[in-house]
């Protein structure tokens, strides 16, 4: 009995697999797990594909690799389709034990294919990186795209996929190149293929193709060899196929089948002359020209029915997969019996999937079992946990023994049946379904749990598979929430995958996370299970919107524990509101920059539900909205202020999401000037504070002293725009040959962007006097960069602020920068070294700048200048760098933002309460209500009526 283990996969990895692909596909991924485990016994392994038939024997096959092209010529240029069908066929490899490493390969690839969004395949990527050996008998691998350049008369193994019992006249769907109508012999072999049993019985008509009775301690053959012999070589038949048995074996007929079996005269013939059988095991030949197996010293086994081979080869037993015959229902018998799988002592199996459902299936040359054989439940890959064949041929409530499942009947030992469903199609005790999205949102979670995050250190759990237990930590994890936004709004990881699976959803229901529109929630409760969604996936109420208070304060929301521009700017402002005393909540947005900045910042203090009625959302306009889903109570009720930042003259139509705040704050005066003209909105300036440091210098550099250059940049906000080349360039161009200098550069995801990163790479490769610093440093590490530079270099092309700039000039560093964007706003001539710029488009590649945008193009020549009078002049470059510091701290201070912040959002509070106050009465209207007092009806419903009409106005 083979566990999951023996195929060298733990079982929880093989359930997995098994939740991850349908039947079909499961098989295919076990597969190689099984010829692995084979060839510890065996010499040769022949892998047949589900759909494949064996009409004729097989060739000898080498020691290694041996590969079947699906084509032994270009197709013709005809018009007909198929009009491209690859290279290799993958349903039919031979592998002998040299080809160990290929092997290996194989499992890895198709299990990688299970999880995969784009399955590769592994036949053309073997052919390259494997020695192989290239049969090309037109024999082999015969299909419906090459039946134009085979032969019905020569025919050994024939790929029925794509072809379809229910449309008989076609060879395959689409595949129009061969007509049966025009081919009598191909029509002839598809005529017997159709309604004969084969190696997916599930096109057979036949409603009972094969029985597998199981006696006590019973050696189990092929799926459709419909024989079985115990331990004692006795033959037991099932009631039901009127076979009667002989209890000394002496005899067995089939009254239905027309089988005699003479147990001691040592010949086996079938009464209708299709098949003949030497009782010493030499030769098996089936009269319509199957095949032929010397097996002598052999376990011989092949073809899809996976053949059961017994004892030390003194008997092969033959299934259905044997019976060959040529498309003019001619038959052939070799004769001299010497062709064969495998001979002279040579140990063979194949492996072999059959029908989806047929999961009783004998595990050929791994030895035989005493009490129980080895036994394989293939129908979908699955090995039996056990070693006994009766906990294989899993038994009911009523003790009845499965022993054959066909297209989804079960056949048992008392000859009863049932319907059955495979294990790894449902789950749970009420035999659930596993639909195709819950696969789906199970691989999309495996795919993130084994995408490797740099950025951050925190483990990635694997979800549940669905067959632990009763199946309820599956279905747990599925009506889980996967983000904030599905909390939000009452939906979770599944529903979230019906809508993605749907393009008619997606278009209906635009925003199926907004917690305030209903829509898609709606229609999951309306047409859901209609539909196929659990009843236990049904969304539940969204989180209740808590309305603000009228107390002034603020929700500072934004990515306030990301190490990026935007989230520092946001605990910029967040420590303004602080200083400046103003009652504020903080709301911590993380899971929208997953993947793309680490998250390393602690959490501020205050962090909790947003209470306040103004908000201020510190992320820019295009990712607004994502953090409103995440937590509506930001929003909602609310005065809405955006704090936007963009690096360029002109703001693009992409970024014009007004419609979520009531005002936008930007960052620079630049900013303001490139988004006020496009804005509904007030667009105001804030006047963002540089935090005092103390200088990284107490005194000039002396002469002759190495000097050090300083740049630092994200990835993420594209080195395009950031222009570490330029640096590179100008530093190179400053200093050529020279030994007293030096520039360091550290970026941030540089793995996000790797022609970028490599660009930089190989420009700084051979300069000894470069380094790059490509990681995340730690706040203490970023400050000692900054101690052992003496000057910060920007040759930037487009820039909002200038976080880095100003962090330099506050350690009081000499700067040098282009003069344009919000840079120019605190750094001139006589602070730092403003670099003059012509206007270029920014050109393609540099998304999310259009490239018909037009950014700076900083003058290298005079930023070579300006390193080489910072290297030589050591007393200016410390001048000019403590007063930039000076400068910066007097006109940046946090006092002044404190005011202009305390200022605005007073405003802003005060605009909120006229919006959510009812206008007082007007006098008029007070002083008549008091000289009524309680008269009578007429007067004071005209009264009311006036009253109506004021408050619409």
């Amino acid at each position: 009995m083979l566990t999951a283990r023996d195929l060298g996969v733990p079982v929880d990895e093989y359930l997995r697999m098994a939740t991850c692909g349908t039947s079909a596909e499961l098989v295919q991924a076990a597969a190689p797990l099984l010829v692995r485990r084979l060839l510890d016994s065996c010499d040769l392994v022949v892998h047949l594909g589900p759909d494949t038939v064996v009409l004729a024997p097989l060739p000898d096959f080498g020691d290694g690799l041996t590969l079947v092209p699906r084509l032994l010529a270009p197709l013709p240029d005809d018009g007909r389709h198929p009009r491209h069908v690859g290279g290799f066929t993958e349903n039919f490899v031979a592998v002998g034990r040299d080809a160990a490493a290929f092997v290996d390969f194989w499992a890895d690839r198709t299990r990688a294919d299970l999880i995969a969004e784009t399955p590769k395949g592994w036949a053309t990527d073997a052919a390259a990186l494997f020695e192989h050996h290239v049969d090309r008998d037109p024999g082999l691998g015969v299909a419906a795209w090459n039946l134009h350049e085979r032969s019905p008369s020569n025919v050994r193994t024939i790929d029925l996929t794509g072809h379809d019992p229910t449309q008989p006249w076609l060879a395959a769907s689409n595949h129009d190149r061969v007509l049966l109508s025009e081919h009598p012999g191909w029509r002839t072999l598809y005529a017997n293929l159709s309604c004969t049993p084969h190696a997916n019985d599930r096109r057979t008509p036949n409603a009972n193709p094969a029985h597998m009775p199981v006696a006590n301690g019973a050696r189990t053959a092929n799926a459709n060899s419909a024989r079985t012999a115990d331990a004692d070589g006795r033959h037991t038949a099932d009631a039901d196929d009127m076979r009667t048995t002989d209890a000394n074996s002496r005899r067995t007929a089939d009254a239905d089948d027309r089988r005699a079996m003479d147990a001691n005269g040592g010949r086996t013939t079938h009464a209708n002359g299709m098949r003949t059988t030497d009782a010493d095991g030499m030769r098996t030949t089936d009269a319509n020209g199957g095949y032929t197996a010397a097996a002598d010293r052999a376990r011989t086994s092949y073809a899809n029915d996976a053949h059961k081979a017994e004892g030390d080869g003194g008997r092969v037993t033959d299934g259905e997969g044997g019976r060959a015959t040529d498309g003019e229902g001619a038959s052939a018998t070799d004769e001299e019996g010497a062709r064969g799988l495998k001979a002279d002592g040579v140990r063979a199996a194949s492996v072999a999937h059959g029908p989806a459902d047929d999961f009783v299936r004998a595990a050929d040359a791994i030895g035989a079992g005493t009490a129980g054989a080895e036994v394989v439940r293939a129908a979908e890959g699955q090995v039996a946990p056990t070693a006994d064949v009766g906990d294989v041929l899993a038994g009911d409530a009523a003790g009845r023994r499965m022993v054959y499942a066909y297209d989804g009947r079960a056949v048992y030992s008392d000859g009863s049946r049932a319907r059955v469903v495979s294990r790894f199609d449902t789950f749970g005790p009420d035999d659930e379904p596993i639909t195709p999205t819950m696969r789906e949102v199970f691989k999309d979670a495996l795919r993130a749990a084994a995408e490797p995050d740099p950025l951050n250190a925190r483990p990635k759990g694997l979800p549940p598979h669905p067959f632990d237990g009763d199946g309820s930590a599956f279905r747990a994890w599925l009506t889980e929430p996967a983000s904030p936004a599905q909390r939000a709004s009452g939906t979770n990881r599944l529903l979230h995958g019906v809508w993605q699976s749907r393009i008619d959803l997606r278009a209906a229901f635009p925003r199926p996370l907004d917690a305030l529109d209903p829509g898609f929630r709606d229609w999951c409760a309306r047409h859901g299970v209609d539909e196929g969604v659990p009843t236990w996936a049904l969304p539940g109420t969204p989180r209740e919107i808590a309305p603000p208070v009228n107390d002034f304060g603020v929700n500072v929301a934004g990515y306030h524990t990301a190490e990026l521009g935007i989230g520092e700017m946001g605990r910029v402002l967040l420590d303004v509101v602080r200083a400046a005393g103003i009652p504020h909540v903080s709301v911590v947005d993380e899971h929208s920059v997953l993947g793309t900045a680490r998250t390393g910042v602690a959490a501020p203090a205050s962090v909790g539900r947003p209470k306040y009625p103004v908000s201020l959302i510190t992320v820019n306009g295009d990712f607004t909205r994502a953090l409103l889903e995440a937590d509506p109570e930001v929003g909602h009720g609310r005065y809405r202020i955006g704090l936007w930042a963009w690096e360029l003259e002109e703001f693009p139509p992409t970024m014009h999401h007004f419609g979520q705040v009531d005002e936008v704050w930007t960052v620079s005066d630049f900013v303001r000037r490139a988004i006020e003209p496009h804005s509904p909105v007030p667009v105001r300036t804030v006047p963002i504070p540089v935090v005092a440091r103390d200088p990284v210098h107490d005194r000039p550099r002396r002469r002759g002293e190495p000097t050090g250059f300083l740049f630092a940049f994200d990835f993420n906000s594209t080195a395009g725009r950031k222009n570490p080349y330029g640096v590179v360039t100008a530093f190179q161009r400053a200093f050529p040959g020279r030994t007293d200098v030096k520039l360091v550069i550290k970026s941030t995801n540089a793995h996000l962007h790797t022609g970028a990163a490599e660009r930089l790479r190989l420009m700084a490769a051979d300069d000894p006097r470069i380094t790059l610093v490509e990681r995340y440093l730690s706040a203490a590490g970023l400050a000692e960069l900054y101690a052992t530079s003496h000057a910060y270099v920007s040759l930037h092309r487009g820039e909002g602020f200038g976080l880095t700039v100003a962090e330099a000039m506050a350690r009081g560093l000499a700067v040098v920068a282009t003069d344009y964007g919000g840079t120019s706003e605190f750094l001139d001539a006589r602070v730092g070294w403003p670099i003059p710029h012509t206007m270029t488009e920014v050109g393609a590649g540099w998304p999310p700048y259009q490239p018909n945008a037009r950014w700076a193009e900083p003058d290298l020549d005079a930023a070579a200048a300006a390193l080489r009078e910072i290297a030589d002049d050591p007393e200016e470059a410390h001048r000019r760098g403590l007063a930039a510091r000076e400068h910066l701290l007097r006109t940046r201070s946090s006092d002044a933002a404190a005011a202009w912040l305390r200022t605005q959002l007073d405003a802003a509070h005060r605009t909120w309460l006229a919006r959510t106050t009812p206008p007082p009465r007007p006098p008029l209207v007070r002083a008549a209500r008091r000289v009524l007092g309680p008269a009578a009806g007429p007067i004071r419903h005209a009264l009311g009526r006036v009253e109506a009409i004021l408050d619409r106005r």
